[in-house]
C-alpha cells in the first residue's frame, strides 16, 4: 500500500510562485530549535490536489530531532501522495533525500480514543544525517477529495502559527465554472484575486509573520489568530440538502427484523407514542454501543439501520439514523440535525459547510412538544419529553434547512455537603452527601456504571487523603439512583485521626478548609488578556462545609457574606452559625458559556487571590471546639473601621465642646432685638421631622456600609476600580468614612440646637445641609469616575441627586429668609440652660421689651 500510495513526480505547473522574499525570523521567538523559512499551502479545486511545501531551518541542536521527521496524513481509500522534493541544503549544496522507500505507512487512527476507526494513515519518514544550519526542503501533493461531498469543496487555513514564519503563501485555484465563498476571522486580511481565462486564484502571501498569540481557558469557538474559511455551499439549506441526501431516513417494511422489533416495543408501550418514544430512545442510547468505522465516505455517511441493529454498535450518525427510522416507522414526526459540540453559539458565525459540524442528533415532535435527543448519551432518566440535551448552542435542522437556537439545561444542580463532627481528642468524622439532578445525575450515573465500585471508592478516598492526613473510610461508599426522577445521591463516611494543625509562631491549634469543589469550576486566569474565558455551562454548583463542636458546645456568633453577580456568572460565599454548628456555603452558577473580553479584567482582579474566596481557617479552644472570635475565617479583620469610628466620635465631641460656645454669624442668626423665643411651630416641625428621618437613614446606612460590611474596605481586590492605586483607595474611603459620619453626627447636633432654640441653629443647620448636599454630589461623581461598572447609570444617578438637591435648596432658603427662624432661635450659650420662666419673668419687668407676635 505504501508503494502504491506514494509516487515521486515533479512539482505541478499550476502552483503560484511568490514574488516575496522570506524575512529573517527572530530566533528568540523560536521554541523547537528550528524555524519555518517558507511555508506554502495551495489547492487546485478542479484537479482535487492539495500542494504543501516548506523550508525548515535548523538553528539549534534541539531542532535536529523535531525538524528531521516528516509525517503526511491521508486516507488511502481515496487519496494518494505525490512526492516532489525532499532534500537538504548544506553550505549551498543540495543533498537529495527523495526516496519513497524511506517512507513507512503507519495506521494513525486519530479518533481511536472516541472508539472511532477512521482509516487514516501516516506516511512517515526520518531524515538521516542532519546537522545544525541545514535547510530541509519538503514539497508534496495530496491528490483526491472525499467523494461523499459530491464534488463540493470547503476548507480553512490559519494565516499565523505557533512559531514565526519567514514567508507564508496560501492559494486556492478555482475553475471558472465554480464559485467559492470566503469568510474571515481573527483579524484576517481578505484574499487577493487573480483571474485568468480558465481559473480564478484567491491567494494570500506575506513575509515576516510573527508567532500568534494563544490563550488557555478560551472557548473552542474563539479564533485568536487570522483564519480564512471557504466553501462552495452558498447557504445552510444547501448543506442540509446535501446531508439529507447522504443520510436519508429509510422506510421500514414489515418483513425486516428491525420493524419486528419496533412492533414489539409499540406493543409494550401500549400504543402510546410517548411511551414508545422513551422505549426506542433508551434502546438506542444504552444498548447500541458507541463505536464506529468511519473510513472513506463513511466519515459522513451512516450505515444502514438494519446493519446497526444487528451489530449493536455505531457512531453518532448510525445511532441517530437508527433512532429516527424507528420513530418514523410509527408515524412520529422526527428528523435529523447537525451540531458542533465545540463552538456552541458560534455556529451561526461559521461559513455554511459540512466542516461546521462534528456530530449528528435527532429531534422528535411528540404530544405537542419538540424534543432534541442525543443518541450517544447513555443512562438518561426523567420525563422523555424533557430529557436533557447537551449544550450545543445551535443545530442545523435537516428537515427545515434552518439553524435553530437550542436551550440549555437549567435544572441540573450539584450539591455537595461535607459535615465535620469534631471530637474532644482532636479527631473528627466526615460525612459527605452529594446530590445530583438532571444532566449532573446522568453524568455521575454513567461514571458508576462504567467503573467498579471499589475503583470509585479508591478515587474518592484519595481525594480526601490529599486534603487531610491519614484519612480512612468509616464505611463503604453508597449511592441511591432514582432514574425515574433523574436524581443520584452518593454517601461517604470517613475518619480523620487529627483534623487540626499547630501554628509554629503561637502554638495554637487550627483547622483549615478550602472549597476545592468550587474552585475547580473557576478558570485559573491570573493575567488580563484580550480573549474571552470559557466557563462550564450550564452549571449550578453548591458546596456546604459544616463544622460541629464536640459535645454540642454552643458556637459563638458568626456572620460573613460575599456575592459576585455578573452577566456570565454568580458566586456567593456566606458563613452562618446555629447552636453548635458553623456552616460555610459556596455557590457558583453560570449564565453563559464564556466571559466577554471586556469583563476579563474584572474577573482576573476578583479571583486572583483565590484563598480569599475559598479558604477558611479557625483556631481551636482547649476542648477542640471552634474559636470563632479568635479566628479570621476570611483572613481579614474588621478592627480598622471600628477604630476609625471611635476616632470620629472623639473628634466630633471636641468640635462640639468648642463650637457650642461660639456666637452666631449675623448673616444667618437673628438681629439680637428679640429676647423671648416663641414656641416651635409651623414649618420648623416639618424641618425637624425631615432631619430626624435623615439622621436615622444616614446612621443606618453608614453603619451597614462602612462598619459591619468589611468588603468595602477590600473592594480594590475584587472590583473594577479605575484611576486609583490600593493606597489611594484606602485614603479616599477613610476620608469618605470620616466626613460621612461627621455630617451624620452634625445632623444630630442640629436637632439638639433646634430643641434648645439656640442661636447657633440657623447657621449650623444651613451649613450642615449644604455640606451634605455637596458631599453627595462629590462622592457620586467620584464613584462614577473610579468604579463606573459598580454604580448606577449616569442619568439615574443624576435623577437621585436632583431629588435630594432641590429640597435642600428650599430648606436653605427657608433658613435664611424666614422671620420665624430669626425670632425663634435667639438663646445664647450662657442662657441655654436657664429655666424659661426666669427669662419670661425678667422680661415682664423690663418695659423696654415689647412682645413680638408669632410669625411663620
Amino acid at each position: 500500500m505504501a508503494q502504491s500510495a506514494i509516487k515521486k513526480v515533479k512539482s505541478p505547473d499550476w502552483i503560484r510562485v511568490s514574488a516575496l522574499t522570506p524575512s529573517a525570523v527572530d530566533l528568540d521567538d523560536v521554541s523547537d530549535g528550528y524555524y519555518i523559512e517558507r511555508q506554502e499551502y495551495q489547492v487546485h479545486v478542479g484537479l482535487q490536489e492539495r500542494y504543501h511545501s516548506s523550508v525548515r531551518v535548523i538553528h539549534d541542536e534541539e531542532g535536529l530531532s523535531s525538524a528531521g521527521q516528516v509525517s503526511v496524513l491521508f486516507d488511502p481509500s481515496y487519496q494518494s501522495i505525490l512526492l516532489h522534493d525532499l532534500s537538504i541544503t548544506r553550505d549551498g549544496k543540495r543533498i537529495d533525500k527523495t526516496d519513497t522507500k524511506l517512507f513507512k505507512l503507519l495506521a494513525t487512527e486519530s479518533d481511536l480514543s472516541r472508539a472511532i476507526y477512521n482509516g487514516t494513515y501516516s506516511a512517515y519518514c526520518i531524515i538521516d544525517d542532519l546537522r545544525k544550519g541545514d535547510r530541509i526542503n519538503i514539497s508534496y501533493t495530496i491528490k483526491g477529495f472525499n467523494p461523499v461531498f459530491d464534488n463540493k469543496f470547503f476548507d480553512y487555513s490559519y494565516l499565523q502559527g505557533y512559531e514565526p514564519i519567514g514567508l507564508l503563501l496560501v492559494n486556492y485555484v478555482v475553475p471558472k465554472s465554480r464559485n467559492l465563498h470566503f469568510s474571515y476571522a481573527g483579524g484576517a486580511e481578505e484574499m487577493q484575486v487573480l483571474k485568468s481565462d480558465q481559473v480564478t486564484s484567491y491567494y494570500y502571501e506575506k513575509n515576516n509573520l510573527l508567532k500568534g498569540t494563544f490563550y488557555d481557558y478560551v472557548p473552542s469557538w474563539y479564533v485568536s489568530v487570522p483564519t480564512v474559511s471557504c466553501s462552495e455551499f452558498s447557504n445552510w439549506q444547501e448543506v442540509a440538502a446535501w446531508a439529507t441526501k447522504v443520510n436519508p431516513i429509510p422506510i421500514l417494511t414489515s418483513s425486516q427484523s428491525l420493524s419486528v422489533f419496533a412492533d414489539e416495543l409499540w406493543k409494550k408501550a401500549g400504543g402510546n407514542k410517548v411511551n414508545y418514544f422513551k422505549l426506542v430512545t433508551d434502546f438506542v442510547q444504552n444498548e447500541i454501543r458507541y463505536q464506529g468505522v468511519e473510513m472513506g465516505e463513511f466519515s459522513h455517511r451512516a450505515n444502514n439501520p438494519e446493519k446497526v441493529f444487528r451489530q449493536r454498535y455505531g457512531d453518532c450518525k448510525d445511532k441517530s439514523v437508527l433512532l429516527a427510522t424507528l420513530l418514523k416507522y410509527k408515524k412520529i414526526d422526527s428528523g435529523l440535525g447537525l451540531v458542533n459540540s465545540y463552538i456552541d453559539h458560534g455556529l451561526k458565525k461559521q461559513i455554511p459547510s459540512p466542516q461546521s459540524f462534528n456530530h449528528m442528533v435527532v429531534w422528535a415532535a411528540v404530544d405537542g412538544r419538540k424534543q432534541w435527543i442525543d443518541a450517544t448519551v447513555t443512562q438518561q432518566g426523567g420525563n422523555i419529553l424533557y430529557r436533557y440535551f447537551p449544550w450545543y448552542g445551535a443545530a442545523l435542522n435537516l428537515s427545515s434547512g434552518n439553524v435553530e437556537d437550542l436551550g440549555a439545561d437549567q435544572e441540573a444542580v450539584t450539591h455537595i455537603s461535607e459535615v465535620y463532627q469534631m471530637h474532644k481528642d482532636g479527631s473528627a468524622t466526615l460525612t459527605v452527601k452529594s446530590d445530583y439532578t438532571s444532566s449532573d445525575a446522568e453524568s455521575i450515573r454513567s461514571l458508576f456504571k462504567s467503573n467498579s465500585k471499589s475503583e470509585i471508592q479508591k478515587q474518592y478516598l484519595t481525594y480526601y487523603q490529599n486534603k487531610h492526613k491519614n484519612v480512612t473510610k468509616a464505611s463503604n461508599i453508597k449511592f441511591d439512583d432514582d432514574i425515574e426522577n433523574n436524581t443520584f445521591v452518593v454517601y461517604e463516611h470517613y475518619n480523620i485521626p487529627q483534623l487540626f494543625e499547630v501554628e509554629e509562631e503561637t502554638g495554637k491549634k487550627y483547622i483549615n478548609f478550602y472549597s476545592q469543589h468550587t474552585d475547580q469550576y473557576l478558570p485559573a486566569v491570573n493575567t488580563v488578556r484580550s480573549a474571552p474565558i470559557a466557563l462550564s455551562f450550564p452549571l449550578k454548583f453548591e458546596h456546604d462545609i459544616c463544622i460541629i463542636n464536640p459535645d454540642g458546645k454552643q458556637m459563638s456568633s458568626a456572620s460573613d457574606t460575599h456575592n459576585e453577580q455578573h452577566e456570565s456568572y454568580f458566586y456567593s460565599r456566606f458563613m452562618r452559625n446555629s447552636q453548635d454548628t458553623l456552616k460555610l456555603s459556596y455557590s457558583f452558577y453560570t449564565y453563559k458559556s464564556y466571559i466577554d473580553e471586556e469583563q476579563v479584567p474584572l474577573y482576573v482582579k476578583t479571583f486572583q487571590d483565590r484563598n480569599r474566596f475559598f479558604f477558611s481557617g479557625f483556631y481551636l479552644n482547649d476542648d477542640y471546639s471552634v474559636d470563632i472570635e479568635g479566628s479570621s475565617p476570611t483572613g481579614q479583620s474588621t478592627l480598622y473601621p471600628i477604630l476609625l469610628f471611635v476616632l470620629v466620635c472623639v473628634l466630633f465631641t471636641l468640635f462640639v465642646r468648642w463650637y457650642n460656645k461660639q456666637k452666631p454669624r449675623n448673616t444667618v442668626a437673628s438681629d439680637g432685638e428679640q429676647v423671648l423665643p416663641p414656641k416651635l411651630g409651623g414649618w420648623l416641625y416639618v424641618l425637624g421631622i425631615v432631619m430626624i428621618i435623615n439622621l436615622i437613614s444616614s446612621l443606618l446606612s453608614n453603619m451597614l456600609n462602612y462598619v459591619t460590611n468589611y468588603q468595602i474596605w477590600i473592594a480594590y481586590d475584587f472590583m473594577e476600580l479605575r484611576h486609583v492605586s490600593p493606597i489611594q483607595w484606602q485614603v479616599l474611603l477613610s476620608l469618605e468614612f470620616v466626613i460621612s459620619f461627621f455630617l451624620t453626627f452634625a445632623l444630630g447636633y442640629c436637632l439638639y440646637l433646634l430643641y434648645k432654640r439656640r442661636d447657633l441653629f440657623p447657621q449650623t443647620c444651613f451649613y450642615t445641609l449644604l455640606a451634605v448636599a455637596v458631599f453627595d454630589v462629590v462622592s457620586s461623581m467620584n464613584a462614577m469616575y473610579i468604579m463606573p461598572e459598580s454604580v448606577k447609570g449616569a442619568q439615574e444617578s443624576w435623577n437621585v441627586l436632583t431629588r435630594n438637591i432641590i429640597p435642600t435648596i428650599i430648606w436653605l432658603s427657608y433658613l435664611r429668609q424666614s422671620e420665624r427662624v430669626k425670632a425663634t432661635f435667639i438663646v445664647p450659650y450662657k442662657n441655654e440652660d436657664q429655666p424659661r420662666q426666669f427669662i419670661s419673668t425678667a422680661l415682664q419687668h423690663d418695659p423696654s421689651v415689647d412682645q413680638m407676635p408669632e410669625q411663620n
